[in-house]
């Protein structure tokens, strides 16, 4: 597997294991709110509304974005560095992330060894940095894969349509100009070539094999099939399925299906169609097809059969590197594959799961989008609660003093990181010896958040050892005075 091998920063279970130790004084972290240019109402020595984003697990590489001296969040860290900018949407991959704004800039940080961040640079990116070469141009959306961002531009003077890739290059079979090539700055596509004039809606990304999703709904694959069915080509040469693609091309057993929605994990990759159908194909090695089969493979889309009833249809899905968890019309969340640490919230079970089950710790909230990294899982609810599960020993649950698995969702963050007072959080519910180092790396102070607001969450994605939120910070109605 291409999966980047996570560094041994941890080797405790908890963060009352044996480390070394310094002697620091703790320094209380308020909200540091920056206005919103839509708030209407003035207070004294606070805004009436904060967009913002945290971060929590490990960053080694630069990936959580909050400067080159934390290496290790273990409780909530704002992303200052996007303080000031009106953000639409970050986007989260294994180990680097890329921010879109909303005057059609885009930011990326995080790992860059094959330069995925697109700044022109294979160092890390320790802060969101700007893109380049894209001068212009107006950035609409963003993917981000494992070793790759892919972004869908407007032309500023005509509105056509660019499709951008940086990164690791894809499985290519033709002698000339390649589809993709391995660059740090972003490099434009010929769309044309495959797609004619035909507009991208989405793509997804994996690190050998790329999805894109036109407006039309149709679903184009290309890269490498791992050996693994991946491009879902089915068996076309002889016995052998096509397991190399040099540009998008149609999955034929999709070619009448109108699709809304897709994911991929390491060889797999699902679909949901409009009529919320999900079908699967690719490795099957953990059973993250959700067929209840035990075959290690299959190259062609099939219908998850669990799905077919009108009640489970899907609304939307996520894939990890060997699993799969999907929210139902219904509101239920689902989950199947592999379930090492804790990875389906299904509980202290071991074994792989081959279809789909429902985890019922969801039965009596109501889910309005999950997220899936490549061992860990999120949710979030109506009323902008954060649940979190699976692999934790970096830190991605992390609530400050938990650094092991979770075999079943908690919420997050804990209530310890909710001053009581502003400016005035509870030093006792902390290590005495907090902030500290763990294995000699540096963990990070906390932003404790400002009882005086209402905080909600409104979005959550996760990476290979990292978890982000966004929350929408809202002064209560006591600590508010209307203009005069």
């Amino acid at each position: 597997m291409l999966r980047l091998v996570r560094s041994a920063l941890l080797s405790a279970s908890s963060c009352s294991c044996s480390r070394s130790t310094t002697s620091r004084a703790f320094q209380s972290r308020s909200l540091r709110p920056v206005p919103s240019p839509s708030a209407a109402v003035k207070s004294v020595g606070r805004v009436a509304e904060v967009d913002a984003h945290y971060v929590i697990g490990s960053g080694d590489h630069g990936q959580l974005g909050v400067g080159d001296d934390v290496q290790l969040c273990l409780a909530p860290k704002k992303l200052d560095a996007l303080d000031g900018e009106a953000v639409a949407r970050v986007h989260v991959g294994h180990n680097h992330s890329v921010a879109v704004l909303a005057d059609g800039r885009a930011k990326g940080w995080g790992y860059n060894l094959l330069g995925q961040c697109g700044v022109g640079h294979r160092d890390p990116v320790s802060q969101p940095t700007a893109l380049v070469g894209l001068e212009g141009r107006s950035v609409r959306d963003v993917s981000v894969g494992p070793l790759q961002t892919w972004l869908l531009t407007e032309n500023l003077r005509t509105g056509k349509q660019a499709v951008w890739h940086c990164g690791a290059a894809y499985a290519d079979e033709r002698p000339d100009e390649k589809f993709t090539a391995h660059t740090a700055t972003p490099r434009k596509v010929k769309k044309r070539d495959f797609l004619g004039a035909v507009r991208v809606q989405r793509v997804i990304p994996a690190a050998d094999f790329c999805l894109f999703l036109t407006e039309q709904q149709r679903l184009y694959v290309f890269g490498s099939g791992l050996g693994v069915g991946a491009l879902g080509q089915g068996e076309r040469r002889g016995d052998e399925s096509v397991d190399v693609l040099s540009g998008p091309t149609v999955i034929p057993a999709l070619d009448d299906v109108a699709i809304a929605d897709a994911a991929v994990g390491w060889g797999h990759a699902v679909a949901v169609s409009a009529e919320g159908e999900l079908y699967a194909w690719g490795s099957n090695a953990h059973g993250q097809l959700g067929l209840d089969l035990r075959s290690p493979s299959i190259s062609e889309p099939r219908i998850v059969p669990y799905f077919s009833l009108p009640a489970r249809h899907v609304k939307q899905v996520a894939c990890g590197e060997t699993h799969c968890v999907a929210l139902d019309i219904s509101g239920n969340v689902h989950s199947w594959g592999s379930h090492a640490e804790g990875k389906l919230g299904l509980g202290e079970i071991s074994a792989d799961i081959l279809a789909p089950r429902q985890i019922h710790f969801f039965d009596d909230k109501e889910v309005v989008q999950v997220a899936a990294g490549v061992d860990h899982c999120s949710a979030l609810t109506s009323d902008g609660v954060v649940y979190v599960w699976g692999f934790g020993q970096h830190g991605a649950l992390s609530g400050l003093t938990r650094l092991q698995n979770a075999w079943t969702p908690f919420a997050w963050p804990p209530a310890k990181f909710y001053a009581p007072e502003q400016g005035r959080p509870d030093p006792s519910a902390l290590p005495a010896d907090y902030p500290f180092i763990v294995d000699g790396v540096k963990v990070s102070e906390a932003e404790f958040f400002d009882s005086a607001y209402t905080h909600t969450a409104t979005e959550v994605q996760c990476g290979m050892d990292l978890t982000l939120i966004r929350l929408r910070s809202t002064l209560k109605g006591e600590f508010r005075r209307q203009d005069e």
